[in-house]
């Protein structure tokens, strides 16, 4: 599985926590929707269980277009302490190119598991995803995937690993059982 980290936030519920993707030693990629957290926890397996490095947040840099229609959502966070590099901590890659990509995806998260039960997994989970062309995500910066599987409530935030890198960032479901994705690639400079 893939390492991500959880953001700490003021939490009404399990369900309003927030992932980020690791990206080097004090870097984390969310989604602008989740800066309300003030900690990143890394290295978190099982949620109820004391394990991981809490960091607090130095600084946050949301895209810069980023709208309250949820456009370019997606920002990087300044750790006030670096990361420590574990077996449960590691960095993941970025695409290199905007080239095409594997359709075969990893999601992964702690979002609902039970339909109709308000409370995430404790601990994580994973789901393979095939990407799908989807008129609605195609001029968007976006990726999506479709089905009765996919990420859940609660995953927002969490990576979209193809190939091994991260390739997007989960960010919401439609009413059709359209995934959507943010594309990293295209915020890459």
């Amino acid at each position: 599985m893939f390492s991500i980290s959880v953001c700490v936030c003021p939490l009404r519920s399990f369900a309003d926590m927030c992932k980020n993707t690791v990206y080097s030693i004090a870097l984390c990629l969310c989604l602008c929707v989740c800066y309300r957290s003030i900690k990143v926890k890394l290295g978190v397996h099982n949620v109820q269980q004391e394990q991981g490095q809490e960091r607090l947040v130095k600084q946050a840099f949301p895209h810069p277009n980023y709208d309250e229609e949820y456009n370019n959502d997606i920002m990087l966070l300044k750790l006030e302490v670096i990361a420590v590099f574990t077996d449960h901590v590691r960095p993941i890659g970025l695409p290199l190119t905007k080239d095409e990509v594997s359709k075969d995806c990893l999601v992964s998260g702690w979002g609902h598991t039970i339909r109709n039960v308000k409370q995430g997994s404790p601990v994580l989970q994973d789901l393979n995803v095939t990407l799908d062309e989807n008129q609605l995500c195609s001029d968007n910066h976006q990726v999506c995937s479709s089905g009765i599987n996919g990420p859940a409530q609660g995953d927002s935030g969490g990576p979209l690993v193809c190939n091994g890198v991260a390739y997007g960032v989960v960010s919401t479901k439609t009413r059709n059982n359209t995934y959507i994705y943010v594309r990293i690639p295209d915020f890459l400079d």
